[in-house]
């Protein structure tokens, strides 16, 4: 997180830092598939390939074969009314969200491509629809993974991959005539006439390919938007429950509710992110539950403390070290899937429920002592009051979080309490129930026949995000640990920029809580840029350790580069600008010399045309300084599913940090229900 640090006290005097117990547990089912983070999804993809369009005709099937489908588009975030809100991540859209639309499928699959060494470009009929295409074998090659017109489209000999310009050149035969169609080919055909117009060929033909030219297809670099990680890691007494069902819990903003509910093609909208005509694709919910059983021994209250400050903890129960001094405990929530619940009235803020539960037992001897809950959405930098206590005595309380978190992948909570002189104040029997939205399509399956799957636990660690405010000056500044030189406008295309021919730079600190240390960093920056200018922009990204001093080059840019960075791939006659978007995003992985407490983060522009940073976010993977002690037994693995309407089950302990099993299901009617992954508490002997 970007602020000045103070250090808060454990039972007055000592730091306590947070342990992770059951370290980011990877699951993989028989499919191969690693879809935790942008290089094992593409290691994986393309492992069994030997050329660039092998990889290429890999990356596209695992979108197209895969039922990802055709839905609006998915926003997320403080920005969700506006184009930094659309989701461009591959791993947040194919295993939170599930959904795609054209012009966030191309650079999802563009944003493979170069994952993968192969440079790529997006291409759009202007308003129309987005594709995007492959450079490889001297030239471009188009791949449409658009749910419903999804086509590789292959020349005469069934081989070689056309370019959009030679498609769009003879779209009768490409289209209509295709004689070597790739599978899929523009699949929705198959519901027999129920599908939008757009998704037939003739419709396609006519209103895409016959309609603009070729000089009329725009080009753009692709948005290389990286860095979130399916990273899930258990405390003691927490268990992550994934369901293939839904329980209408989704996160519903009132940017999509205001932009679709009154299209006549997604009347639906209500019913939440599915496809109406195939009742698979379709959303999933599970639970984050966080129980930690105190009494039975204090490593299961240890594990799983965030912060915390003059505070004692006597059987089970917390309570203040010293009266008349604030205590305060802090516990963080983090999930790789999006925080929801129950979307009321869709689009109005504040209106739902059921997301995010918090559940206690406080005792208050009488009202001159006090206790209260707070919430920080944005690593402890502000802090959202929820509740504060209006009874005496031992009672229970449940509150609903949902409304401050929801739409979010983490959150801290904080009780304090106050003690009078002489008088008691504590809580205990904590729980946490968060309510999970994500796409079930990658979860660990329990397929026919025999099922093989492999679990590892890799180094202890979390993943943090800053993702600052860009609403206001005031608002942006305590993310960043110094701006210099940059005019704040607020507006698109230019929100920070420096003056002309002088250097700006914003520098955020990344500090996560105690002495955690940081491996590694993903560095996410949106600049504007004039692709048409003369004259030359530049940006570079640098990092430091520690302090912001001896800054590392990540990454630089400059728009005069901008064509001769393509020549590679790019050599037709009479060539424009390949950017023909203001927008150019770029993510930079950065890796400390060695783990360090904290890192900077600085994003250096100079201006000449118009060069300006719009949006960045900051992932911090990072490991506490002293990790507990684990029992590999005590993390449970549960797989429920059924055969021919019958439910079965089964569990496995683990025997390592890298461990194989097998289970067998029937061979036909298998349905899968849940796979729960538990850290059990420690049990006192």
């Amino acid at each position: 997180m970007c602020k000045k640090t103070v250090p808060l006290l454990f039972c007055l005097f000592v730091l306590f830092v947070s342990n992770v117990s059951a370290w980011n547990i990877k699951i993989i089912d028989s499919s191969g598939i690693d879809a935790t983070d942008m290089k094992s999804l593409v290691s994986t993809i393309t492992s069994d390939c030997d050329t660039d369009q092998q990889k290429m005709e890999s990356m596209w099937a695992f979108i197209t074969r895969n039922p990802f489908y055709h839905w609006c588009e998915a926003r997320e975030g403080q920005e969700a009314d506006s184009e930094f809100g659309l989701v461009y991540d591959p791993i947040k859209a194919f295993n939170v969200y599930g959904t795609i639309i054209c012009y966030q499928v191309a650079d999802l699959l563009a944003n493979m491509a170069l994952e993968a060494g192969i440079p790529s470009r997006t291409r759009s009929f202007p308003y129309k629809h987005k594709v995007m295409e492959a450079y490889f074998d001297g030239g471009w090659h188009l791949f449409d993974a658009q749910s419903d017109c999804q086509a590789i489209y292959y020349k005469a000999d069934g081989k070689t991959i056309a370019s959009l310009d030679e498609v769009d050149a003879d779209p009768q035969y490409y289209l209509i005539d295709q004689p070597n169609p790739s599978q899929p080919f523009f699949q929705f055909e198959k519901f027999a006439g129920n599908c939008w117009p757009w998704e037939v060929r003739q419709w396609v033909k006519e209103n895409w390919y016959e309609h603009f030219p070729t000089e009329q297809l725009e080009r753009y670099l692709p948005f290389d938007q990286q860095g979130h990680r399916m990273l899930l890691s258990l405390r003691r007494g927490e268990k992550l429950v994934r369901y293939w069902d839904n329980e209408r819990k989704w996160y519903c903003t009132p940017v999509m509710q205001k932009t679709w509910n009154h299209d006549l093609t997604q009347q639906w909208v209500a019913l939440g992110p599915h496809d109406p005509r195939n009742a698979l694709n379709t959303y999933a919910n599970g639970k984050l539950i966080y129980n930690p059983d105190w009494n039975a021994s204090s490593e299961n209250f240890f594990d799983g403390l965030h912060e915390g400050s003059n505070y004692r903890l006597v059987d089970g129960k917390v309570c203040p070290a010293e009266a008349g001094e604030l205590s305060q405990v802090s516990f963080r929530v983090s999930s790789p899937y999006l925080l929801a619940g129950h979307p009321n009235r869709l689009g109005v803020d504040g209106d739902s429920e059921g997301g995010a539960i918090f559940r206690a037992v406080f005792h208050r001897q009488d009202e001159s002592s006090s206790a209260k809950v707070s919430v920080s959405v944005d690593e402890g930098l502000s802090w959202i009051p929820v509740w504060r206590d209006s009874l005496t005595g031992t009672h229970p309380v449940k509150l609903d979080l949902t409304n401050h978190v929801e739409g979010r992948y983490s959150y801290i909570l904080r009780v304090e309490l106050n003690a009078a002189s002489g008088k008691k104040i504590w809580f205990s029997g904590m729980e946490l129930e968060n309510s999970l939205f994500y796409s079930p399509i990658l979860l660990p399956t329990v397929g026919e026949g025999e099922n093989q799957f492999s679990v590892e636990l890799s180094e202890a660690g979390e993943q943090l995000c800053l993702e600052p405010d860009f609403s206001s000056l005031e608002a942006l500044e305590p993310f960043c640990y110094s701006i210099d030189n940059l005019r704040f406008t607020g507006k698109l295309p230019e929100r920070l920029t420096p003056e002309d021919e002088k250097w700006g730079s914003l520098v955020a600190e990344v500090d996560p809580v105690g002495g955690s240390l940081i491996s590694e960093l993903a560095v996410y920056g949106s600049f504007g840029i004039d692709p048409q200018a003369e004259g030359e922009d530049s940006i570079r990204v640098f990092f430091a350790e520690d302090a912001p001093e001896k800054w590392i080059p990540a990454w630089e840019y400059s728009t005069k580069a901008l064509d001769k960075s393509w020549d590679s791939g790019y050599s037709e006659e009479g060539r424009i600008k390949l950017a023909e978007h203001w927008r150019l995003d770029k993510s930079i992985e950065v890796r400390p010399t060695k783990p360090c407490n904290r890192m900077y983060v600085k994003f250096m522009i100079k201006r000449k045309a118009r060069v300006s940073l719009n949006n960045f976010r900051v992932y911090a993977y990072y490991q506490p300084e002293r990790p507990s002690e684990m029992d590999f037994g005590d993390i449970v693995i549960t797989h429920a599913w059924t055969e021919d309407g019958e439910a079965r089950i089964h569990t496995e302990n683990l025997a390592s940090s890298s461990h194989a099993y097998t289970l067998s299901a029937a061979d036909s009617l298998v349905v899968n229900q849940s796979i729960t992954v538990e850290m059990k508490n420690i049990v006192a002997q």
